[in-house]
């Protein structure tokens, strides 16, 4: 089975877990074309200027002057830059940047997940800001630079969860739930092909089916089989536009012993079959 090829940061003489460039010298002249592929690091793309398409998880997103992209390990996306675009690409590994402190989290979490950045002009002033020193802090083999990247990559992802995060918590109990959620995801997206139903993740996690749904009711207002149903559409969608694999090959590797029964829950839940889905949305590419 082919698999959606991915893209590693490690270099293997230096070991560097961190990659930073600015996109004049990435582009060297030119533009730049991407098939589609996933990364085991976060990506971060800031543009002062440019023009282009980015399509992240089957979202499409028109590039342009100050827009901010993020995109966390696993997912796909395919990028189109034109040539003169203007900024920096900054990518790293879990090894190098894993903050420690819940708030810090959270923050990643967020932007992560909110994946585009629209930039005012004092917002993008800021961003530039800690863009531009990371950049820099990456040039140098000065003492302490390690320590002043994982500063500002601290601020500039607390700086975007404060300003964009249109669900902050009015209570106590809001922040609680959404910390469970956000914990309850990443259990979801490791397992995902071995665990199917709420009471597999009940048992793993030592709750109550009530107890998960009650998480996901109140953050996502889903139940939480609809939370486990979205994620596997989503890794199926995935497969079925990514690669040319047999439909069968894609419900194995998804876990599904029965391929007719991921077939029948594919279309029950997007309207189509998987190969209807693959020919309607690629005759539109």
């Amino acid at each position: 089975m082919d698999d959606i090829p991915v893209r590693y940061i490690t270099d293997k003489k230096t070991r560097s877990h961190l990659w930073v460039r600015e996109l004049v010298d990435v582009l060297n002249g030119g533009g730049l074309n991407s098939d589609l592929h996933r990364h085991d690091f976060y990506f971060l793309l800031f543009l002062k200027h440019g023009a282009g398409s980015h399509r992240i998880d089957f979202n499409e997103y028109k590039v342009s002057d100050r827009s901010l992209f993020i995109l966390r390990p696993g997912q796909i996306h395919q990028l189109h830059l034109n040539p003169g675009s203007e900024g920096f690409l900054i990518q790293f590994g879990n090894n190098f940047y894993k903050p420690t402190d819940s708030y810090t989290q959270k923050a990643l979490r967020f932007c992560g997940k909110k994946n585009f950045f629209k930039l005012s002009p004092d917002h993008y002033k800021s961003v530039l800001s800690y863009c531009a020193n990371i950049h820099q802090e990456s040039k140098h083999k000065d003492e302490g630079r390690i320590q002043s990247t994982l500063a500002y990559l601290d601020l500039l992802f607390i700086f975007l969860y404060r300003n964009f995060n249109e669900k902050k918590a009015a209570n106590p109990n809001t922040t609680y739930y959404q910390e469970q959620l956000d914990m309850l995801l990443d259990v979801v997206e490791t397992h995902l092909k071995e665990m199917k139903q709420v009471n597999d993740y009940a048992s793993y996690l030592n709750q109550t089916p009530y107890q998960l749904n009650k998480i996901t009711k109140t953050t996502l207002g889903k139940t939480f089989s609809e939370v486990i149903a979205d994620s596997v559409l989503l890794e199926a969608k995935r497969y079925i536009l990514g690669t040319s694999n047999q439909i069968k090959e894609i419900a194995y590797h998804l876990g599904y012993d029965d391929v007719s029964y991921f077939i029948r829950f594919f279309k029950t839940n997007t309207g189509k079959t998987p190969e209807e889905y693959r020919r309607s949305k690629l005759s539109t590419r």
